[in-house]
Formats: structure tokens, C-alpha cells, sequence
């Protein structure tokens, strides 16, 4: 995804006129979970906030408008479904008695060039 954004910005950049398109800029933020007992309801409910804060922060923006809240909406609801199988598979394996240290969260934001 990374080398796809890179070849749409190169063609932006050198191959037309400048536009203000939305372009897609893939980020991540790790989240800690070794802190957790995600064997227990308290801390699946913990990794679940701690989700929601890393992907409110990854898709934050200091733009606002009708526009620009509804990509914010898309950035956040994208990057909580790429992080729902990565926390499902936390909480199995530390139903096996496995701790992972963290999470990575990603999301593709829109920014208007």
C-alpha cells in the first residue's frame, strides 16, 4: 500500500496539474497490551479503549467541515476493523496462556493536498 501511495503522489507531483484531491497516507501506532489480562472482561474492555484512542488519534484532524468529519469517520471506522482481527487473535492466544506485547493500528487517512 505504501509503494501504491508513493507512485500516486509521484504522479501527482510530476505528471499533472496540482489538484486538491484526497490522497491516501497510510499510519500506525502501536498500542501496549502486555499490561493486560485479556483473559479477563476488564481487560478486553481496556484493549478496546485503548484501540479506540489510537485510531481517534491516528485519524485526527485539524480540519473541519462536513467533508472533512465524514473521512475522519471512514479513517476511524477502517482502522477499528483492521485492528478487530488483530484483537481477537490477542485474545486467543492469551487464552492459551500467550502475551503479546502490542499491537500495531493502522489507518489510511485522507489528506487534502
Amino acid at each position: 500500500m505504501m509503494i501504491r501511495t508513493a507512485i500516486l503522489a509521484m504522479s501527482l507531483a510530476f505528471g499533472g496539474p496540482a489538484l486538491a484531491a484526497p490522497v491516501s497516507d497510510d499510519a500506525t501506532i502501536v498500542v501496549r497490551i502486555d499490561d493486560l489480562n485479556l483473559a479477563s472482561a476488564s481487560g478486553r474492555e481496556t484493549l478496546d479503549a485503548r484501540v479506540m484512542t489510537a485510531a481517534r488519534r491516528l485519524c485526527r484532524s485539524d480540519l473541519r467541515g462536513t467533508n472533512e468529519l465524514a473521512l475522519q469517520s471512514q479513517c476511524i471506522a477502517g482502522a477499528l476493523a483492521g485492528a478487530k482481527v488483530q484483537s481477537e487473535r490477542a485474545i486467543a492466544e492469551a487464552g492459551r496462556g500467550v502475551q503479546l506485547a502490542a499491537l500495531p493500528i493502522t489507518a489510511a487517512r485522507q489528506i487534502r493536498e
